[in-house]
């Protein structure tokens, strides 16, 4: 198969790369800035996300190569690659990614958190800054320690904890965050893939963790056998049902401090550690076969 993947100089886009270096596909890689790939059989510039034409160099990209299976993941490209795909302006490529609506709702973070609170799924208090009378207010609703993060961004940026209501500012803060409870326990970061037909699921679980003497703010990664965060694993393919997500998923979920695990966030594409759930990539292959 010919394989456009975006995105490929970061790490999702890169742990994919890595993942296909030693199959007979043709890939494909395009990013916004150039990057010097050896496990790529082709690169190409395109414009940012958020350029009016970045979809038009996309569909252009995927008649030139031929393209059969096309893979973003770039978190702020993906409702517009959504959207193009149901419009049919990738031509007759397979588009690995959910159906806008899910798309959406996992693009902004407080639709996701609405959303899976409705459907009873798991997750830490929440609320908008316009919520709020006060500082005191949020500490008082929402615990002793909080968090504050914008609705859509990617990865960390913009993430800020706050444990004391005299040092946090409510005021500096519009209804473009979210103000969510802070979970104190382990940290997870599950995949999983959800197939068109029920029951095909997978899922793998990732535990981070923060070395205490560590020089990188970077969390330590392990796979984590299922068995042993068996709630966790629940909790994910749960929450992908309830977004009415379909394909490869990256979710965040941390245990509050009474254990129970919470959804923190839900990323409608491949993560940074797919590399570490191998077979989620194979369901995707063997899909588009």
């Amino acid at each position: 198969m010919n394989i456009l993947i975006t995105g490929v100089g970061g790490p999702a886009g890169r742990a994919l790369v890595s993942q296909l270096a030693t199959t007979s596909h043709n890939v494909v890689g395009v990013d916004m800035q150039e990057v010097a790939l050896a496990d790529i059989d082709s690169f190409e510039l395109v414009p940012a996300a958020n350029d009016p034409d970045m979809i038009n160099q996309l569909a252009a990209l995927v008649d030139h190569y031929d393209v059969d299976l096309l893979i973003p993941t770039v978190a702020d490209e993906l409702p517009m690659v959504a959207k193009a795909s149901q419009l049919g302006q990738l031509s007759n490529a397979q588009v690995v990614i959910s159906p806008l609506e899910a798309v959406e709702k996992c693009f902004d973070k407080l639709l996701t958190m609405r959303a899976l609170r409705e459907a009873g799924v798991s997750v830490p208090p929440f609320g908008l800054p316009s919520d709020f009378t006060s500082s005191y207010d949020v500490f008082e609703q929402l615990g002793g320690a909080i968090i504050t993060k914008p609705r859509v961004a990617r990865g960390g940026r913009g993430f800020a904890i706050h444990t004391s209501p005299e040092k946090f500012q409510l005021e500096s803060y519009d209804d473009s965050y979210i103000i969510q409870a802070f979970a104190p326990g382990e940290e997870f970061a599950p995949m999983v893939y959800i197939g068109d037909q029920p029951g095909n699921e997978t899922v793998s679980i990732v535990a981070k963790t923060q070395e205490e003497f560590c020089e990188t703010a970077a969390p330590i990664v392990r796979s984590v056998d299922t068995a042993n965060a068996l709630d966790v694993a629940l909790l994910a393919v749960k929450a992908c049902h309830a977004l009415k997500l379909k394909g490869p998923i990256d979710l965040d979920v941390r245990r509050m401090a009474d254990g129970h695990p919470v959804v923190l966030e839900v990323n409608a594409r491949f993560g940074a550690n797919s590399s570490l759930a191998p077979e989620l990539l194979a369901e995707v292959l063997k899909s588009a076969a």
